[in-house]
């Protein structure tokens, strides 16, 4: 039977699978998912960067991240895990735990892979790049900046999903393109100046403050000491 021609269209199954992975993962502060094609971002990457496509060009891509919402989740879980407290980085091995087990609940049958940031060759993928390319964020000097959230998000995983994804990349904000003052800039040639001298990542964090998107979404004081320092001491904080 033909449809009617007043007959509302089908949403896409990507968006279906989209919104249903988001859900979970965002329970767990993943508050930023993005969808692409593969093609969008292999056609801006070396092969030795490239996505698997489970062989399809046009396969869905699922670009995860996150805001400052995280944190409360990911150290609520660190401090009731004796598993996370024994791993070498917690926070890699929480996100890889909430994303595949997302995956296998929203997308039942079909077919996925997951790739993540701290992995090393052949499987590493330009995660700025993809970011840009699905329009999560833009790429810019240093970071990624996003439209709300400014440069004050991370990019935890990216899942490639065996059906179509979307045709085209709908309209998307680009903060970067409207910066005249690119005070970014100065403060990345410093860190670059320091970065030389000593292992400090201190300066790092003065690139994030110098971008005046987002300054709303500044990581807390906790937050931050965990991502330079490393200091495990802002986990177990109340």
């Amino acid at each position: 039977m033909s449809a009617r021609h007043d007959d509302p269209p089908q949403t896409p199954r990507w968006r279906a699978l989209l919104a249903a992975f988001a859900a979970r993962v965002g329970e767990h502060g993943f508050d930023l998912c993005a969808a692409g094609s593969v093609a969008w971002y292999q056609r801006r990457v070396a092969a030795e960067h490239a996505l698997p496509d489970l062989g399809r060009d046009d396969a869905l891509v699922i670009v995860v991240g996150n805001s400052r919402a995280l944190w409360e989740r990911f150290t609520a879980a660190y401090r009731g895990s004796e598993r996370l407290r024994a791993t070498r980085d917690p926070l890699d091995t929480w996100t890889a735990d909430v994303v595949t087990t997302a995956a296998r609940e929203a997308l039942g049958d079909v077919r996925w892979e997951v790739r993540y940031p701290w992995e090393a060759p052949p499987r590493r993928v330009a995660f700025q790049r993809l970011a840009d390319a699905v329009g999560l964020a833009q790429l810019g000097p240093v970071y990624c900046v996003h439209a709300e959230h400014g440069p004050w998000i991370a990019l935890r995983a990216a899942l490639v999903v065996d059906v179509p994804g979307p045709e085209a990349l709908g309209p998307v904000e680009r903060p970067c393109e409207g910066c005249a003052e690119r005070p970014c800039e100065p403060a990345l040639r410093e860190a670059t100046a320091a970065a030389q001298e000593a292992a400090d990542l201190r300066p790092w964090l003065r690139v994030r403050d110098a971008c005046p998107r987002g300054r709303d979404s500044r990581y807390g004081d906790d937050q931050i000491r965990y991502h330079y320092t490393r200091d495990r001491g802002a986990l177990d904080l109340p």
